[in-house]
């Protein structure tokens, strides 16, 4: 499988799309994708840094004459207009055509973009949080939290575009999920802080920080500031630190989750690591370093994932005010660094390369022996809450269906397992040409993005065994809104509440 990326990172975009990009590029890779970047040559960028990581980069030249001056903010960080953009970029991309999946991740590019893209690449997954213009897309991406994220693409994708929206699928990198299995309860006094704004740190909130550590005389702290390499006030920042004992300055390193782990306390910026941290239960004092991070602290505070003042642009009295409020409310800080781990479990890049690359499952038919497992998956609560009749299942009524149809070619139940571990189960009624399906995942293996894979297994068996079928139906709940996005993403039709396909076509 070939994926391609385009995304770009400079001294005024910043670092995080290349860096988040990297995280899901680094998980294709391990599944065997054929993984490649497109950017721009913008001061700043990550080109070298890409290379090192053994992907190949294309680099577009990052000027044009024809650039209108009267250009939008996120167009400026583009570098050239975005016409040019989508004509260079295609141009690219001609050379690994077919390309399986095209991810752009970049606030200047927009439908008319991906629409030029089309004839190269069937897949489109955008990954955004801005919410300010259509996309022409099959996948998108808005890992953020918002108190009203579901309806904020409503009217700008297509309707069948499947939305993964909200911290479930934040891309977090495996060190942590690796280190988070290792966290012990944050409770009592600060003994260390983690301070990061960012790889680049525009506005040098950093140096502020280091500012305040000194004028408060926090020397019973010890601190861990880290910067990236592109900092344009790198030298600054060192000679600062050089003069404070218990700052320890480190520069674009590789082992961020485990200086979060041993921290007790963050002050740092918006962005990807608001999740970080919420991930290893780090709780934090944020501070907005670009626009489009004012809003998602701003909620994400209301939820208690945050510590964050009601300042833009705070003084260092006004940092130091709520620094110190903070070190001295051991609860507060217990109940973010909780909410944090309850929201963040550092598992979207697996449900989303679960999307991307389905995973290969083996289905077989159940057996009498199956019996009494498949009357616990059925019975989950997780599993019943969307079925016709939640209530818990009475297992001689269960013992009854189960000899009834375990043998009617029918109505056949397989057990879908990968790596020889059990998934989930599909279910066929058939009825003369047409079959109709309910699918459920073990709870176990539910939030992985497995159901995409298991629906396309049950259709591939089905067109395998049962070659006189040409449509399948599913009957979904109306509160069943993530079955519902399912089906939809799959090509399934809805017709009220139930869907509906043809696989006429597929034979």
């Amino acid at each position: 499988m070939k994926i391609i990326f385009r995304a770009d990172a400079s001294l005024k975009i910043g670092t995080g799309h290349i860096m988040r990009c990297l995280t899901l590029a680094d998980e294709l890779k391990n599944r065997g994708a054929e993984v490649g970047f497109i950017c721009r040559d913008l001061p700043g960028n990550l080109a070298d840094f890409i290379r090192s990581k053994s992907y190949d980069i294309y680099l577009l030249s990052a000027t044009d004459d024809s650039f209108d001056e009267n250009k939008s903010k996120y167009n400026e960080w583009l570098g050239v207009s975005t016409k040019t953009d989508a004509v260079e970029t295609h141009g690219v991309l001609l050379n690994f055509e077919p390309v399986d999946w095209l991810v752009v991740d970049h606030y200047a590019l927009d439908e008319n973009w991906e629409n030029i893209q089309r004839d190269v690449t069937d897949n489109i997954l955008v990954i955004d949080d801005l919410a300010d213009r259509p996309h022409d897309c099959d996948l998108l991406l808005d890992q953020n939290f918002y108190a009203e994220i579901d309806g904020r693409y409503t009217d700008l994708v297509p309707k069948y575009c499947q939305q993964l929206l909200g911290p479930k699928y934040t891309l977090l990198r495996k060190e942590f999920r690796d280190v988070r299995s290792q966290i012990k309860k944050r409770q009592g006094e600060v003994r260390k802080i983690f301070v990061f704004f960012g790889g680049v740190d525009a506005t040098n909130m950093t140096s502020k920080i280091i500012d305040v550590v000194v004028r408060a005389g926090l020397d019973t702290i010890n601190f861990d500031v880290v910067i990236g390499s592109t900092n344009p006030h790198r030298v600054y920042i060192e000679k600062l630190c050089e003069k404070v004992k218990n700052i320890t300055l480190h520069i674009q390193v590789n082992n961020m989750a485990q200086l979060m782990s041993e921290a007790d306390l963050c002050i740092g910026s918006g962005g990807t690591v608001t999740w970080e941290r919420c991930c290893l239960g780090l709780p934090a004092m944020a501070f907005s370093v670009a626009e489009n991070q004012q809003l998602l602290l701003q909620d994400s505070a209301k939820a208690g994932l945050v510590y964050v003042a009601d300042v833009e642009t705070p003084s260092s009295d006004e940092i130091e005010f709520h620094l110190k409020a903070l070190l001295q409310n051991s609860h507060l800080r217990e109940h973010i660094s909780q909410i944090g781990l309850n929201t963040v479990d550092g598992k979207g890049v697996l449900r989303l390369a679960n999307m991307l690359i389905k995973p290969e499952l083996e289905l077989r038919l159940a057996v009498l022996s199956d019996m009494e497992k498949i009357y616990t998956w059925r019975n989950d609560v997780s599993v019943r809450q969307y079925s016709h009749n939640p209530a818990e299942i009475d297992y001689t009524k269960h013992q009854l269906w189960y000899e009834k149809i375990v043998d009617d070619c029918d109505r056949p139940v397989l057990i879908a397992s990968i790596a020889g571990k059990d998934l989930g189960v599909v279910r066929f009624d058939i009825n003369d040409y047409q079959a109709e399906v309910s699918i459920y995942l073990i709870a176990s293996m539910q939030g992985n993005g497995y159901g995409s894979a298991l629906l396309s297994a049950g259709e591939k068996w089905l067109i395998q065994y049962r070659k006189n079928i040409k449509n399948i139906v599913a009957e979904i709940l109306p509160e069943n809104i993530a079955s519902q996005k399912l089906f939809e993403s799959s090509g399934y039709v809805p017709n009220t509440i139930r869907y509906q396909k043809s696989i006429a076509s597929c034979l």
